[in-house]
């Protein structure tokens, strides 16, 4: 889980891209807000704190070599990045 105010956590997934071309790079999270609700662990027995799929504000998922996930939550002061 991060903590934060909306623009650092807006700006994380720009931030895992390595290199010269983000397009090359295996830690590009592009946006995929209804893939990522569907997705989305139970919070509540991982941290102990409920987040449902209605809470997700944006969510971004990256494709290789296993899918690696990002939530932004309502309020955008909270996310969640499950790294594959």
């Amino acid at each position: 889980m991060l903590t934060g105010s909306a623009a650092p956590l807006r700006q994380f997934p720009s931030s895992m891209a390595v290199g010269d071309s983000a397009e090359k790079s295996v830690y590009t999270l592009r946006e995929s807000t209804e893939d990522a609700r569907y997705a989305l662990p139970d919070t509540t027995a991982l941290f102990g704190r409920r987040k449902t799929e209605d809470q997700v504000v944006i969510g971004y998922e990256n494709n290789a070599p296993r899918n690696s996930w990002y939530w932004i939550f309502d309020g955008e002061t909270e996310a969640l990045y499950e790294h594959n």
